[in-house]
């Protein structure tokens, strides 16, 4: 944490495009789902955080927060994998693997400052401690293990 906060300005100056529109917030707490079989599967809730942003940011937030860390480090490369060809598939063009799996390594420190912040700006309530304390601490795994901050500090 202390070298991540020495590092946090340059994070920010290393946001790059393409830009998409990112909840910001991605998480299964956030997303509806229909039991009933109705036309729309699932829903997504509690948009008042959307910004345009990097790409990557809400597929690192939702596997960082939505898979236990076992399941997430088998996984995770599989999945950003499957998440850049949507992002090809859909029309962006220049955005090879290598630059996306740079900026997913990146941005896995998105869901560490929303926990940090959500545990900041929250009244405390047992719920919230329940919710945030994993999900910072999953983050803060998610992050250490592609070694972010060395990607942050060199950027």
């Amino acid at each position: 944490m202390e070298r991540f906060g020495a590092a946090i300005g340059r994070y920010f100056t290393q946001h790059d495009q393409p830009w998409t529109i990112t909840h910001q917030d991605f998480r299964l707490d956030n997303m509806l789902f229909d039991t009933r079989d109705g036309n729309l599967p699932v829903a997504v809730v509690d948009w008042q955080t959307f910004l345009r942003g990097p790409a990557p940011l809400d597929a690192c937030y939702f596997n960082g927060a939505g898979l236990l860390v076992n399941l997430r480090r088998q996984r995770e490369e599989q999945l950003a994998k499957c998440y850049h060809q949507n992002l090809l598939d859909r029309g962006v063009k220049g955005y090879d693997w290598n630059r996306r799996w740079h900026d997913y390594r990146l941005h896995t420190v998105h869901g560490l400052i929303m926990g940090i912040v959500g545990a900041a700006v929250t009244e405390p309530i047992e719920r919230g401690a329940q919710m945030l304390s994993p999900l910072i601490n999953r983050h803060a795994i998610q992050a250490m293990d592609p070694d972010t901050l060395s990607l942050i500090e060199t950027g």
